[in-house]
């Protein structure tokens, strides 16, 4: 039975007619209420998972390359964009 058909008993038997219902059939709520911390813990640990795995991997760079942390990958890739954002910022006053 649709949610239509439920509406259409229901509108009948306000109006006084006897409607059959069928007692072989439950009708039960579809939608669920979004659970809002669950969703902002989910968004937290993801985060906060990534961060981790970005510290392990400057970590583990500068350990098995023998480098200072400043001299990593990622933090020269920081640090040229920055430069490249200073370079743009004095031709562009």
């Amino acid at each position: 039975m649709s949610l239509w058909e439920k509406w259409e008993r229901e509108k009948l038997a306000k109006q006084g007619i006897h409607v059959e219902v069928p007692r072989d059939v439950e009708i039960h709520e579809t939608y669920s209420k979004p659970n809002l911390r669950k969703q902002v813990r989910i968004v937290l640990l993801t985060l906060a998972l990534c961060l981790v795995l970005v510290a392990l991997a400057v970590f583990f760079e500068a350990f098995y390359t023998g480098k200072r942390w400043s001299e990593t990958y990622f933090v020269r890739l920081l640090v040229s964009k920055e430069q490249q954002r200073e370079d743009i910022s004095r031709r562009n006053p």
